[in-house]
């Protein structure tokens, strides 16, 4: 087998037209892009080409199925000239839903719903957060 180009580690899956690889983001954040994230598609990365989503080799694994129907949604509505904005608010929300129905966020919440605020969380693992806001307001 030939050798594969950074950023190329593995061909992970095809959906339709569209080839998911694992990449290395280390390499990217180095020598693309310091902004690349978890993972990537063309329209919001152009230097990905536009049949590769990205998925960066250091996320969870269990993680991966929830990434790609992200960039699923993502990459179907930029393409038909969505603005990143509005396709992000709509692949949130459907990752949010695949979470769901995962039982990932009733994991972690009770029933999906948030019961306490920031400060008892902290408080409960023995961490105080400061009052101010993290962005100064």
């Amino acid at each position: 087998m030939a050798q594969l180009k950074a950023p190329y580690i593995k061909l992970l899956d095809e959906r339709g037209d569209i080839h998911v690889w694992i990449v290395d983001g280390d390499f990217i954040r180095k020598n693309i892009d310091e902004g690349f994230t978890n993972y990537g598609q063309h329209y919001r990365f152009l230097y990905i080409p536009k049949d590769e989503f990205w998925l960066d080799r250091e996320a969870a694994q269990n993680e991966q199925s929830f990434f790609i129907d992200h960039l699923l949604v993502e990459h179907r509505l930029m393409a038909k000239g969505m603005s990143y904005d509005k396709a992000l608010d709509a692949s949130d929300h459907a990752e949010r839903k695949e979470r769901r129905l995962a039982g990932d966020i009733a994991h972690f919440t009770r029933h999906g719903g948030f019961q306490r605020e920031a400060n008892q969380v902290h408080e409960q693992f023995g961490r105080k957060i400061e009052k101010t806001s993290v962005f100064g307001l």
